[in-house]
């Protein structure tokens, strides 16, 4: 009887086995456990979706080693990374279509539309390392638009104008409402602040070069209301530009006006005093080669999971990394102080408003001493997927040496992090 009931049971059994071993499959698939915790599911994995292809995308002007990294990844997990250059990386050319993992490290100036075909790789499940400055030089046809503090709000100036009114027979003058600055349809790319990604420029000071024209113009061409004397003017989620604005007047001589100097020492003088403000992975609209106009893209916050870059600073020197997320596969046999930090080496970077990431090291003189971010990782959307970014503000290789065991414990968890086995 016990042997009859079994036979009926096997069916059963099978069907249960294989609804575990597909949702274990599906578990590695989608970064929610690794392939290999438990024993024989790496090789079932790899014989369904195969070996993770690897792609290093490289270029010039930005900190970093690509062929030295390769090196780094082949001799940690033997796996064979390729090596792209980014004038191959468009959104409709499919240049990354191949690959499971993709690392970007090198190239200083990526245009838009490189920046969005990174971008849809992670939406569509890929998995992308960024390394340091990379993509903080703008194409040909880019623009960069406003960064912090004003996260995702457009400047409105609030004012009441007079209006001519007629009733009766008679014209009087009447208090109308204000106007908002930063909207629009868009009509051309010479002028991206008519676009709906707001003040756009070239570089900082040309965003605040646009602003001043486009303050000073609403008090030339406007009627303003007064209240007890004062006229009815406010500006809103401008303090940025504010600041830099008295900035510049600062430097002026006493008898010199805003309006009286040219534009592009307007611009100079913003960039010199104020352009660690910047964000220079939020674009405004962008042409393509076949001058198609794209709209704006946020990559700093939407992929990355950063805030913004700063300026360079010589004086931030002798950093070292400090472990935040202390159980995380990127900290394993990390030990903190081996190797030193310093503005040559790594990237500036803020990330603590953005939903959805997580800083797994800092960099620091020590405890009490300012923290800054040096790896974060983050998944860009809530949708169930294995899109997964890790931002590294310094390149993975660095200290890298056969010999020593702290840069090879780097590159190592980096790639154990990324791949499912």
């Amino acid at each position: 009887m016990a042997y009859e009931d079994l036979k009926k049971s096997v069916p059963h059994i099978i069907a249960i086995a294989l609804l575990v071993f597909i949702l274990l499959i599906l578990l590695v698939r989608f970064g929610y456990m690794r392939g290999d915790a438990v024993p024989g599911l790496c090789t079932a994995y790899y014989g369904i979706f195969g070996e993770p292809q690897i792609a290093i995308v490289e270029g010039e002007g930005a900190i970093g080693d690509p062929n030295l990294l390769r090196e780094a990844i082949v001799q940690e997990r033997n796996v064979f990374p390729v090596i792209i250059p980014i004038e191959n990386v468009r959104t409709a050319g499919g240049a990354l279509d191949p690959y499971d993992i993709v690392i970007v490290e090198g190239p200083k100036n990526i245009s838009t539309e490189s920046l969005r075909a990174f971008g849809k790789f992670v939406q569509d499940g890929g998995r992308l390392v960024w390394v340091g400055d990379a993509g903080t030089g703008l194409g040909e046809n880019d623009y960069i638009c406003r960064g912090n503090p004003e996260l995702e709000k457009p400047i409105r100036i609030n004012y009441r104008r007079e209006i001519t009114m007629q009733a009766n027979n008679e014209t009087y003058e009447e208090c109308g409402d204000g106007e908002t600055i930063e909207s629009g349809t868009g009509r051309d790319l010479d002028d991206p602040s008519e676009f709906e990604a707001g003040l756009c420029g070239k570089d900082y000071g040309e965003i605040v070069t646009k602003f001043i024209q486009l303050n000073h113009s609403i008090h030339q061409e406007v009627n303003l209301c007064e209240e007890d004397g004062e006229k009815i003017y406010e500006i809103q989620n401008a303090e940025g530009i504010l600041n830099c604005v008295e900035k510049i007047r600062g430097e002026l001589d006493p008898d010199q006006e805003l309006m009286q100097m040219e534009k592009g020492e307007v611009r100079e003088k913003a960039n010199e005093l104020c352009g660690e403000r910047a964000n220079p992975w939020k674009r405004g609209p962008s042409k393509t080669p076949g001058y198609e106009i794209l709209p704006g893209l946020d990559f700093a916050h939407r992929i990355l999971g950063v805030d913004h870059l700063q300026k360079g600073d010589p004086t931030v020197q002798n950093l070292f990394l400090n472990p935040v997320a202390a159980e995380h596969i990127l900290t394993s046999g990390l030990i903190h102080d081996q190797v030193y930090f310093g503005t040559a080496n790594f990237s500036r970077v803020t990330a603590e408003r953005i939903q959805r990431n997580e800083v797994i090291f800092t960099l620091s003189k020590g405890e009490g001493e300012t923290n800054y971010p040096a790896v974060v990782t983050h998944r860009p959307t809530a949708v169930v997927g294995p899109g997964t970014v890790v931002y590294y503000a310094f390149p993975p290789e660095i200290g890298y040496r056969p010999d020593t065991d702290w840069g090879k414990s780097v590159v190592f968890n980096m790639m154990k992090f990324l791949m499912p086995c």
